[in-house]
């Protein structure tokens, strides 16, 4: 088991980080229409002046999995992902792969996880709707929260 310690230590480390993050500093309140998915901060990030998309980056990296509604509230299937498939790698080296091709391949197959789990969210905040046109196009679907400053997403 020694060798399963530090790929458990990584993914205590980014599931404690995320469960933090959630409840402290982001706090999210999702406001889900048929449009856009849409939501604001109350936590202490947003209290500090951080900036929605920064907030919203930073939720997504550590979730590592896109948003998908259903009853009104998000699911994230993808929790924590890039941990829990080190984890697998790392059983699955030892007990099949230490003498094959993929001692070479582990490793950069591993970054190229990490990268991605960064990289990926990048085109979506590039492609973020304009902010008054999604309020109003939001609020004739629900009526609610007119003076919070809410950040949309198309996750479509």
């Amino acid at each position: 088991m020694k060798s399963l310690k530090w790929p458990l230590f990584n993914l205590h480390f980014w599931s404690c980080f995320l469960d933090l993050s959630i409840s402290i500093l982001v706090q999210p309140f999702i406001c889900s229409s048929a449009v856009y998915l849409a939501g604001f901060s109350i936590g202490l990030l947003h209290n500090l002046g951080v900036s929605n998309e920064a907030i919203c980056y930073i939720g997504v990296f550590l979730i590592n999995g896109r948003p998908r509604i259903k009853n009104n509230h998000t699911e994230n299937v993808e929790a924590v992902a890039v941990a829990i498939v080190s984890i697998f790698e790392n059983r699955y080296f030892l007990i099949a792969a230490r003498r094959t091709w993929w001692r070479y391949a582990r490793i950069p197959v591993l970054t190229a996880n990490y990268i991605v789990a960064l990289i990926y969210f990048i085109p979506t905040l590039m492609n973020v709707p304009e902010q008054t046109i999604a309020r109003k196009m939001t609020f004739e679907v629900k009526e609610q929260g007119r003076n919070k400053q809410i950040y949309f997403l198309d996750v479509s």
